[in-house]
């Protein structure tokens, strides 16, 4: 469909953009205060955490309607899609787990027990494995999608909040908004190769396979922060909108949408003014 789905947390709404004409072409009400979001191509809908109704409101991306609502845990926060079991992995801040739900009966068919406060989740397709930060004990939860049990706990830096996968070389960038760093994970090892400073406050994190390099949204410094990944520095710095928070990025436009929490925007960055 080439659009981009934004949760909007003081609406209780997502809004859904196309990326041909970047104009808004639809509000669809959700739950209350929807904070992660997370596209099922198999079955080509959204799912969005709604953080205070404790559900996950389910998308068709062809309606633009909510089609279902599946009950999760306390606070739900990040979403991930797993395509190889066709289950969405969700992130419940307050209940220390995270819910596993099928698509094909929109039912939490699992319950993992995680580390403390986890926010942020991403799926790893070469190990099948899913990773969820846990902000409140600095370290990351490792689930196998086969046993749906957690297999290993990587310790990172203060604070991790988002994730994201890099295939190309089997990473996994974690912000860490406490220390103003990100962390970098081989999943081979499920250690810490790397640790990145960036700036200020980094929250929302996404990779980009056209350019090798994972961009950054640092929420305190207004800008978003390109690092590559053949080095693990930063090679770029683009200035945003205010209080940038989330970043998703568009492979069809090699573009990267971001989310800018204080000024109530949207901004839309090309790849190409990163290097």
């Amino acid at each position: 469909m080439h659009e981009v789905f934004v949760a909007n947390a003081g609406t209780n709404a997502v809004t859904v953009i196309s990326d041909v004409t970047n104009t808004v072409v639809a509000t669809i009400p959700v739950g209350t205060q929807p904070w992660g979001v997370a596209y099922d191509a198999a079955k080509h809908e959204v799912f969005v955490s709604n953080w205070v109704s404790n559900n996950v409101s389910v998308i068709s991306d062809a309606t633009n309607k909510v089609v279902a609502t599946v009950t999760v845990g306390f606070l739900p926060t990040g979403v991930a899609y797993d395509a190889a079991k066709h289950e969405v992995f969700v992130a419940n801040r307050d209940s220390f787990t995270a819910s596993v739900i099928s698509d094909a009966t929109n039912a939490v068919v699992a319950t993992v027990t995680v580390g403390g406060y986890p926010l942020g989740v991403a799926y790893d397709p070469a190990k099948h494995e899913v990773f969820v930060t846990d902000y409140g004990s600095n370290n990351v939860s490792v689930i196998s999608d086969a046993t749906n049990s957690v297999v290993a706990t990587v310790a990172v830096q203060s604070s991790p909040g988002s994730v994201a996968y890099d295939p190309a070389k089997h990473e996994v960038f974690v912000t860490d908004y406490g220390s103003d760093n990100v962390s970098v994970i081989s999943d081979a090892t499920n250690s810490v190769v790397a640790t990145v400073t960036v700036q200020s406050g980094p929250s929302g994190v996404a990779y980009d396979p056209a350019k090798h390099e994972v961009f950054v949204t640092d929420y305190e410094s207004n800008n978003v922060s390109a690092i590559s990944d053949g080095t693990n520095a930063v090679d770029a710095t683009v200035s945003v909108g205010t209080n940038p928070w989330g970043a998703v990025y568009d492979p069809a436009k090699q573009e990267l949408f971001v989310t800018n929490y204080g000024s109530g925007s949207v901004n839309r960055v090309a790849d190409a003014t990163s290097i």
